[in-house]
């Protein structure tokens, strides 16, 4: 089902039943708007029209903190989509004492996870426009998580998946990544044991040194610095095969150049 979602950034005609006729249970009921879940009540089931689905929503008809908690018969989760409504308690569930809750309708998702709603306040205005980040932080209030639609907009199927909601097509990117570390890291590893080991091999070609005559067979004319200690040095200029016993402490370095 390919549906284009219209957000509402706009009050409603006062002459839409789904906002201010008796077809709203909470108009009928003498809670008609100014009223968060009035208003809704009615925006769900503007969308709902959108697909085609006339009947009234089956959503609850109690106050605003109930809404999520008693919900079972739409979809409902942590994170935003489009068309969704947004379910904040105050305190207690059923307990209007400490408050009655808020309820909006989700109408953009922002890449960074923050959301805009549109909604209504009991005693406040008839329509306003909300913004919350991604936590969906209201002072005062709890965010209980959001009531889903029965489908999905093609919009949030395209542009919102990939930011607010870890699909499978997330997890597929963390695999990939956490593959390619694991690569990288037996690279690293690998790299290191050749290291060592050939500092292995120099120290045990150190410790020769310090044991054995060495012979070295020069060129006519050709000049070879033996560096011991940085301080001592012997300068060979003969072609004579010659025999050098070198006397190296337990830290010398030789130096050839």
């Amino acid at each position: 089902m390919n549906l284009k979602f219209s957000p509402r950034l706009t009050p409603p005609d006062k002459s839409d039943p789904r906002y201010y006729g008796t077809g709203n249970p909470f108009v009928a009921g003498g809670f008609g708007l100014p009223n968060c879940t009035c208003y809704a009540w009615g925006r769900y089931w503007e969308n709902l029209q959108t697909a085609g689905i006339t009947d009234p929503p089956m959503l609850q008809r109690s106050n605003a903190e109930n809404w999520y908690n008693d919900e079972h018969f739409y979809r409902k989760g942590k994170t935003p989509k489009l068309g969704a409504i947004a379910v904040w308690r105050q305190g207690a569930y059923h307990t209007e004492e400490d408050g009655a809750g808020h309820v909006a309708s989700v109408e953009q998702i922002n890449d960074d996870g923050s959301f805009v709603c549109s909604g209504s306040a009991l005693n406040g205005a008839e329509f306003r426009i909300e913004n919350y980040n991604a936590d969906g932080y209201k002072p005062g209030f709890i965010l209980d998580g959001f009531i889903y639609l029965p489908f999905d907009y093609e919009d949030e199927t395209k542009t919102q998946s990939a930011t607010t909601n870890p699909d499978t097509t997330d997890l597929d990117t963390l695999k990939k990544e956490n593959e390619a570390l694991k690569i990288e890291v037996e690279a690293l590893t690998k790299e290191r044991q050749e290291l060592k080991d050939k500092v292995e091999l120099l120290n045990k070609e150190i410790s020769n040194t310090k044991k054995n005559k060495f012979e070295y067979t020069v060129s006519k004319d050709a000049k070879y610095k033996i560096q011991i200690n940085s301080e001592e040095e012997l300068v060979i200029k003969s072609s004579e095969t010659r025999e050098f016993e070198l006397r190296l402490l337990e830290n010398d370095n030789l130096y050839i150049r």
